[in-house]
């Protein structure tokens, strides 16, 4: 009851400042209320995670469906326009950087039955530490990417990531690997 009531002074909250913003376009203090405006949209989608740790930064008209089943670490930053189906799960570990436009489906459809459009499969998603997401990356069902990757603009994964790769491409393939920059 407690997290309902707080979830909608948060919209309404939301909504006053979009006509203060509004009002104050052009002027100086519009950076001001853009900074409250995302403060707000950070807090109203940390609330709404299964849990999350600290510095979670949530871009423009970021779509979550089954944000309950999202779990989020610490120092994560979603890009504007990210969609993301988590209603399969999706676990997103500490300090990862996903860009802008990018798609997380943790759930697809069985091609194997007549009426696919009434079957929903859903898979677990892993995305582990020190992880950068570039622009317009799709990420399917069922995929791990490992600890300190790099996904290339662009990339489809539908493959698990082997910790430290670079990977670009459709699908995603390996192109080099970060470790002998690390040394």
């Amino acid at each position: 009851m407690k997290k309902n009531l707080f979830n909608l002074c948060l919209i309404i909250m939301f909504f006053i400042f979009r006509l203060f913003l509004a009002f104050f376009r052009g002027l100086r203090i519009n950076k001001i209320w853009n900074n409250g405006i995302r403060i707000l949209r950070d807090a109203y989608w940390k609330s709404l995670f299964k849990s999350s740790g600290k510095n979670v930064m949530c871009g423009k008209n970021l779509i979550i469906y089954s944000p309950e089943k999202l779990t989020c670490g610490t120092n994560i930053s979603f890009g504007d326009y990210c969609h993301i189906w988590a209603s399969g799960e999706v676990i997103i570990g500490n300090n990862v950087m996903i860009g802008a436009f990018v798609s997380i489906s943790s759930l697809s459809h069985d091609y194997t039955k007549h009426s696919m459009m009434e079957t929903l499969v859903r898979k677990k998603i892993v995305i582990e530490n020190d992880v950068w997401i570039c622009t317009g990356v799709c990420i399917l069902p069922g995929v791990t990417i490992g600890k300190g990757a790099v996904i290339g603009a662009g990339a489809v994964v539908n493959k698990d990531v082997d910790a430290y790769d670079i990977v670009a491409g459709v699908p995603a393939k390996p192109i080099k690997n970060r470790k002998a920059f690390l040394t």
